[in-house]
């Protein structure tokens, strides 16, 4: 399995709570439209911080994956500084814009948050869109952490590619499956 974490060469600064923090989110829908969530957070040094996951029933993968970008916000500490991967060019292209990417990579640039960037910050609010009430959370909670000075990047990951963290947060966002015992 391979590790982002040993990749980017991380070096310990200061106490856990100086350190920036690397999260990954993942979601995902069975054909029954049962859909799971899940995140998990690494202090820059690689150490486990924290995970979470859930899900719900009558949902989409695209959903899923808005909510596992929005539980991943709602944990992290306003003011800090992180880097958050998703496999999901979906949910990055609203927060950040066009995922840079070229064939055969693994991994993108992270890109840098600004309320003004992605098309999120574009589209009519008023008019219906698809997965409008997950957008519109997501783009609040995106708004705290601008106003708390929040330093978020976003970065993509190619899913099933052996990337520690993506396989841990896919993994977590199937445990909903698993604790229905019907797949």
């Amino acid at each position: 399995m391979k590790s982002i974490l040993s990749k980017a060469c991380f070096k310990p600064r200061g106490t856990l709570q100086s350190q920036m923090l690397v999260a990954f989110t993942d979601g995902s829908c069975k054909l029954c439209k049962t859909g799971g969530w899940g995140w998990i957070v690494y202090a820059k040094n690689g150490t486990l911080k924290f995970s979470d996951w859930g899900g719900k029933p009558h949902t989409t993968n695209q959903q899923m994956e808005l909510t596992a970008m929005r539980k991943c916000l709602e944990f992290l500490p306003k003011g800090r500084e992180c880097e958050l991967w998703s496999d999901s060019t979906y949910v990055l292209g609203g927060i950040v814009g066009t995922v840079q990417k070229n064939k055969g990579d693994q991994m993108s640039n992270p890109r840098l948050y600004h309320p003004k960037s992605g098309w999120m910050s574009t589209w009519d609010r008023s008019t219906s869109r698809a997965n409008f009430e997950e957008w519109e959370q997501l783009r609040k909670i995106l708004e705290e952490h601008y106003h708390k000075k929040s330093i978020l990047r976003f970065g993509w990951v190619k899913g099933h590619a052996g990337i520690e963290g993506n396989e841990i947060a896919d993994r977590l966002a199937n445990r909903y499956f698993a604790s229905l015992r019907i797949f």
